[in-house]
């Protein structure tokens, strides 16, 4: 074999094994940072699936790069709770309810391009989205929150719907007893009989419930947080997630107690059919839940974040810092990110030297044992453009790790010959069908950030 040809398949060995350890390494690795805006109100966080945070808060949404850097934001009071579909890479966002009656959803794209708007108009009363959940299966949005007559306060229903990909209403259910004041606050897929499981919530301090409804939001059942309610007590339900194949766990606080019942928060289990099975109480950080496959609980409240396992015992807590000592912070919602860590908003608050509070909204994400640590961070430049597949013949795709947008591609011999430049989308298909055998320089620009990034393409 001749020298040339050793060299050849000893470079492309090289290249091979050096392109599986960065797919291994990117898969394992876990970005963590601490963000923060002057802003009021924390309203929503989620993850996209280039591992993006969307953040919404009271008067913008804001989308950060895995590393906490901010990619774009744009202004807008209107949109509540929002919600990533992964397959067509587009957010949907909810809207608050006009003084007309109605609600909104809004899709927008990756670069934060508004795609459609849809307005409900409903007068002479007012739908409020509270909760948004996604439906693979269905291929379908359901909504929840309250229906109620415009003007009327104390005129509130149960309201459920289905809403699909363009924000037309598919079905919807409402109800309203006339015992109670109540609407529903958080709604949850339920495995087991296909259907959903909402909980309830009052301005009047009624005591929350689990409602079970079917596909179409008829109601199945429902039954109170705490079967045994005495007089003089009062439950604030904070959150639900299932535990297993066949239960749920409640997190909720005791504000005032029975007789030989303690106040404080209480782990309350249920069946999927919400009948209430064991209690326990919960001792450690707060009463909002993740939990992962393993049925392991995380918790968070305030600024402490705690991790339980199966049996629920601790495993271990962390404390959330803020940058300054005149700083505060609330967390406000978790999930568990792509990468193995979690991610985060919260609302905080900053004293000046006038005494006022000035609002903040934290953004952060940590590794899966709870940490930010900037000194050990994680640099999402460090991240590689992939080539794929790299040996390649006709096509190559290059794809940028956390980014969507517009890259400017030079193609180079080894020896420095410009050949071409093509611009497209980020991992759309290259042709490369002209080039002769060998290796070439890659330089890719993306254009909407300036970055350049230099790799070698083997074509066979």
């Amino acid at each position: 074999m001749s020298r040339f040809l050793k060299s050849y398949f000893l470079n492309k060995c090289i290249l091979i094994i050096t392109i599986l350890c960065i797919g291994v390494l990117k898969t394992s690795a876990q970005n963590s940072f601490l963000y923060k805006c002057e802003a009021l109100f924390a309203r929503d966080v989620f993850e996209d699936s280039k591992g993006c945070i969307v953040v919404k808060t009271e008067d913008r949404v804001i989308r950060l790069s895995p590393g906490g850097r901010m990619l774009w934001e744009f202004e807008d009071y209107t949109l509540a709770r929002g919600i990533n579909i992964e397959d067509s890479q587009k957010y949907v966002f909810s809207a608050f309810s006009s003084e007309f009656g109605g609600f909104g959803m809004a899709s927008f794209d990756y670069r934060g391009n508004k795609i459609w708007t849809k307005y409900i108009d409903s007068f002479p009363d007012s739908k409020t989205i509270l909760d948004i959940l996604h439906d693979t299966i269905r291929k379908q949005f359901v909504v929840a929150g309250v229906k109620q007559k415009i003007g009327v306060n104390t005129d509130e229903y149960y309201w459920i719907a289905g809403v699909d990909y363009r924000g037309k209403i598919l079905w919807e259910n409402y109800w309203r007893d006339n015992s109670k004041n109540v609407h529903f606050k958080r709604i949850f897929k339920n495995t087991l009989t296909k259907g959903y499981l909402l909980t309830t919530e009052s301005y009047d301090f009624i005591d929350p419930e689990l409602i079970n409804v079917d596909s179409i939001g008829k109601l199945i059942n429902r039954n109170p947080i705490e079967s045994n309610i005495c007089q003089n007590t009062s439950f604030d339900l904070l959150d639900i997630t299932s535990f297993n194949d066949t239960s749920y766990v409640v997190t909720l606080n005791i504000l005032r107690s029975c007789p030989n019942q303690e106040d404080g928060s209480y782990f309350y289990f249920y069946n999927s059919i919400g009948k209430l099975v064991r209690r326990l109480k919960n001792d450690w950080a707060g009463g909002y839940l993740i939990k992962d496959k393993n049925s392991r609980i995380l918790t968070y409240g305030g600024n402490i974040i705690a991790k339980l396992n199966n049996s629920f015992a601790l495993e271990w807590t962390k404390e959330l810092y803020t940058q300054h000592d005149s700083e505060s912070i609330y967390i406000k919602k978790m999930a568990k990110s792509k990468d193995g860590g979690y991610y985060g908003i919260a609302d905080g608050f900053k004293l000046d030297r006038f005494g006022n509070n000035n609002y903040i909204v934290y953004v952060f994400k940590t590794d899966s044992l709870g940490n930010i640590n900037p000194t050990e961070e994680y640099k999402e430049k460090l991240q590689p453009v992939m080539l794929q597949p790299n040996p390649a013949n006709n096509q190559v795709r290059i794809t940028i790790p956390y980014y969507y947008g517009t890259v400017a591609v030079e193609f180079y011999t080894m020896l420095g010959e410009f050949l071409y430049k093509k611009t497209k989308s980020e991992q759309d298909m290259y042709d490369i069908s002209s080039l002769s055998p060998g290796m070439y320089i890659i330089k890719a620009k993306i254009e909407e950030t300036g970055e350049e990034r230099t790799m070698r393409l083997v074509v066979e």
